[in-house]
């Protein structure tokens, strides 16, 4: 009976198919996979018990057996590190994987952000550097455009500006390690310049 946990028929074939090939790596999100078990005529093979398994997360589901279609269900659960991940499905020694990845988060702003140098002379380049990253540490990769902007610090500010040193704002985009760059041109008058960065969308 379907109690008994037997397996039903042989199993020639196993493919397994992420539903979501994308999560959020928050711990909390999860995405389907699916099994197709078939037997050696090609037929989807019902009552057939699969394995799951996954290089990380958390399978949420670990045995699954197979409806009258050939197909078990199974949901994996991310961690909070972004990155590929590999499911695994396996019944009567036959196993198939799929790839997924656990992605980042919105971006959180303000920890990652740094000026070199400080302190420089009329003319002089300032190098601005921003990495994105989410609530989990991980890089939010390339593609997401950065926005850095000048305006007036404490006694006034140098006058300087992006590009040739005019322009006040200056857009980038982050590479794979979700980086973003600009070069600022200090400006003739002395004072302080207060840099601005925001993503967009």
């Amino acid at each position: 009976g379907d109690e008994q946990g037997e397996d039903q028929g042989p199993v020639a074939s196993v493919a397994l198919t992420a539903l979501q090939p994308n999560i959020k790596a928050d711990g909390v999100s999860s995405g389907a996979v699916s099994a197709l078990v078939r037997d050696s005529g090609g037929m989807p093979l019902a009552g057939a018990w699969v394995s799951f398994g996954s290089n990380a997360g958390v399978m949420t589901q670990t045995r699954v057996k197979t409806n009258d279609a050939g197909v078990a269900q199974a949901s994996v659960r991310s961690s909070t590190k972004s990155g590929a991940v590999v499911v695994t499905a396996t019944s009567q020694g036959i196993t198939s994987s799929a790839g997924l990845f656990f992605v980042a988060g919105p971006p959180v702003l303000g920890r990652f952000f740094s000026v070199s140098p400080m302190q420089v002379r009329p003319g002089d380049n300032v190098s601005l550097q921003v990495r994105l990253m989410d609530a989990y540490d991980n890089p939010v990769g390339s593609g997401e455009t950065v926005l850095f902007s000048v305006e007036p610090g404490a006694g006034g500010g140098s006058g300087g500006g992006f590009g040739e040193g005019s322009d006040h704002s200056y857009s980038a985009s982050t590479d794979a390690a979700g980086c973003a760059t600009a070069l600022f041109r200090s400006g003739p008058d002395s004072g302080q310049d207060r840099f601005v960065v925001s993503t967009q969308g």
